[in-house]
């Protein structure tokens, strides 16, 4: 007689029930995990907390327990491999290699990224470093392209307004079909590079949240298709919560940097 033994999985455990969002990250705060609440109400993971300076929902200084508590931790850049300290859940991509000028993490070539900063330079840094090499880059935003040129530096790339304010732009309501033939020759270049969507909160409050959606849903897709890294800007405070979840939905990353910088 063969007797065979069965073993029957261990059911799997449930998670903590879900008690909120994270004002930083985003993501889900289950009862179980550490959090930190501002006094305007907003709540975080308290590693988010201990990463940032101020509260990005009402700009008070995150509680000086929290920061007290924040550890120490040593990377090497990327860019030059000097090894670098820097503060526990202090995002890397937003920090200066004291050695070499460079960021210490590179962002990942071809995913669609979601920021929230108080001006462009540090997407346009992140830009700057993707198109390295001689791959091209387009910036659609709806400031003055002189501007961003003269504020920013930008030299080389092609900028492409949106606005239905300026002569010459492309109206909100327009981006679908004239914002994706801006991008399609881009596209087919076939070389990568990168596109910056430059405050998209101006973009929604002159057409609509459902213009900006119906077209990165086209554009990103066709970035993804040809290996584009995307990264799209939003002003903290200008977006309802709702609606930044909803955009935020068109992207793979959301990085809320508004209490960094």
């Amino acid at each position: 007689t063969v007797v065979r033994k069965i073993i029957s999985p261990a059911p799997p455990s449930e998670a903590s029930p879900v008690v909120g969002h994270c004002t930083h990250c985003l993501k889900e705060i289950h009862e179980s995990d550490r959090t930190y609440r501002c006094t305007c109400g907003a709540l975080f993971h308290f590693t988010c907390a201990s990463g940032l300076m101020r509260c990005p929902n009402c700009r008070k200084p995150i509680a000086a327990g929290v920061l007290s508590e924040r550890k120490q931790v040593s990377l090497r850049c990327e860019s030059c491999g000097e090894l670098q300290t820097v503060f526990e859940g202090t995002d890397p991509r937003a920090l200066t290699c004291a050695n070499c000028g460079g960021r210490l993490r590179h962002l990942d070539v071809g995913k669609r990224y979601l920021i929230v900063a108080n001006n462009p330079a540090i997407a346009i840094t992140w830009m700057r470093d993707l198109v390295k090499g001689g791959k091209p880059a387009l910036i659609m935003t709806h400031a003055a392209p002189e501007r961003l040129r003269l504020e920013f530096g930008v030299k080389k790339a092609p900028i492409v307004q949106i606005s239905d304010r300026a002569s010459g732009a492309i109206a909100p309501k327009d981006l679908d079909p004239a914002g994706l033939r801006a991008i399609l020759p881009f596209a087919r270049e076939g070389k990568g590079g990168a596109i910056l969507y430059d405050g998209l909160d101006e973009v929604i409050a002159e057409g609509s949240l459902a213009d900006v959606i119906r077209f990165l849903r086209k554009a990103n897709d066709m970035a993804f298709v040809h290996g584009v890294t995307v990264i799209a800007r939003v002003t903290p405070g200008r977006l309802a919560d709702a609606d930044l979840k909803r955009l935020n939905g068109e992207f793979d990353e959301f990085l809320d940097l508004s209490a960094q910088l």
